[in-house]
């Protein structure tokens, strides 16, 4: 069991509020500028997603494709950093917004507040090595934000092999939508902390996971009353687009 999971996510008059791929409402998700707009909000953590370049650079980006955020029907796996780095990003729904690049962890880190905890999300769309994760794990070690980070991941055994490289870092299982109780219960042996999805945060759900001692993310919510919803549940943290959201509730 991770021991720092306990840590995270103390009981508070609303959940831990998490910047999800920083405030994408306001800018590019997962740029610099964007996870930085997260302290300018003054929320308590940014989320984000990291993956390595064939080459090894691990960089923060969520697809494994880049036709959402360029128009370019271009697959990521395995691509050299040096081709990473020459994309230009665009938003297709806000025109009006400046392009972007995609950051290596290693720049994010140098630039982030360190008043922000960091969800760092291990994205396995060509399969990270154990040479991959250690290198993540090295640059947060490097930047002295181990105690800081939580890591989390679709892939579950990703999570396994980051326990044993980085026995004390925090850990948080994610679940897609289709999930049971008993799937949460079963197959979480490495940590009490689970993020689910809006859709499966249901009342018995979070109050089955309470009784067996788990600590509940939320992801997936699209406006204030989603965010209302979850601190209705208990539920110890939300990941969030829109920090308008937390003010909406708190009004």
């Amino acid at each position: 069991m991770s021991p720092n999971s306990s840590e995270w996510y103390h009981k508070q008059p609303r959940p831990f509020i998490w910047g999800h791929r920083g405030v994408p409402s306001e800018c590019l998700e997962n740029t610099i500028p964007s996870l930085r707009m997260a302290a300018q909000h003054r929320l308590d953590g940014v989320e984000f997603d990291v993956q390595c370049s064939g080459d090894g650079v691990p960089f923060v980006f969520h697809d494994d494709n880049l036709r959402r955020l360029t128009g370019r029907n271009y697959s990521l796996d395995n691509c050299l950093w040096a081709d990473v780095a020459a994309v230009r990003l665009k938003d297709a729904a806000r025109p009006e917004w400046a392009e972007g690049s995609i950051p290596t962890l290693d720049e994010v880190l140098a630039t982030l507040p360190r008043s922000l905890r960091i969800n760092v999300e291990i994205k396995t769309n060509r399969g990270q090595s154990d040479e991959d994760l250690l290198r993540i794990i090295t640059l947060l070690d490097h930047y002295q934000r181990l105690s800081q980070t939580l890591i989390s991941s679709f892939d579950h055994s990703v999570l396994s092999r980051i326990f044993a490289i980085a026995p004390k870092v925090a850990l948080a299982t994610l679940w897609d939508e289709d999930v049971t109780l008993r799937d949460l219960a079963e197959e979480n042996p490495i940590t009490r902390i689970v993020h689910i999805a809006r859709k499966s945060c249901t009342e018995g759900i979070v109050a089955g996971l309470h009784q067996l001692g788990y600590r509940v993310g939320v992801w997936g919510l699209t406006q204030s009353a989603d965010v209302q919803y979850c601190r209705d549940m208990l539920c110890e943290a939300v990941f969030i687009d829109n920090p308008q959201w937390v003010q909406d509730i708190e009004r």
